[in-house]
């Protein structure tokens, strides 16, 4: 697992947020930054579509590195975990984040291996 992953802060305007949900991007398939940011928006595109069609309450945020020079659209996601992991799957991704009892786990989508990572309160910036 990158250990960059381990070290992502988040942003989000939503006011309530669930007490466990998953966190998921498109962006970067495979882990692997792309040439043109249309790719990105693109698949971006087709998870918000996909997200539609599976009926799940979703929200957008950000995660990115503390200072927010990357950055990744994302979706805050009520839906169980091994939903997350097939759903990050199609979209080719390496791992997801996943929210609970105020931690952060970071899940590995091949292994479905996970470890915490640090308490949701100290990664999420100000709103």
């Amino acid at each position: 697992m990158k250990e960059e992953y381990k070290q992502t802060w988040f942003r989000c305007e939503q006011e309530t947020l669930p007490q466990t949900f998953a966190i998921i991007t498109a962006y970067n398939p495979g882990g692997i930054q792309q040439d043109h940011p249309t790719t990105n928006e693109l698949q971006y595109r087709e998870l918000t579509i996909r997200l539609e069609s599976l009926g799940y309450s979703y929200f957008p945020l950000l995660a990115g590195s503390k200072d927010f020079s990357h950055v990744e659209p994302s979706f805050g996601v009520s839906i169980p975990q091994a939903q997350a992991i097939k759903l990050a799957l199609e979209f080719d991704q390496d791992a997801i984040f996943w929210i609970e009892n105020g931690a952060i786990y970071l899940v590995e989508c091949q292994t479905q291996s996970s470890e915490t990572i640090a308490p949701w309160a100290d990664r999420l910036l100000a709103r």
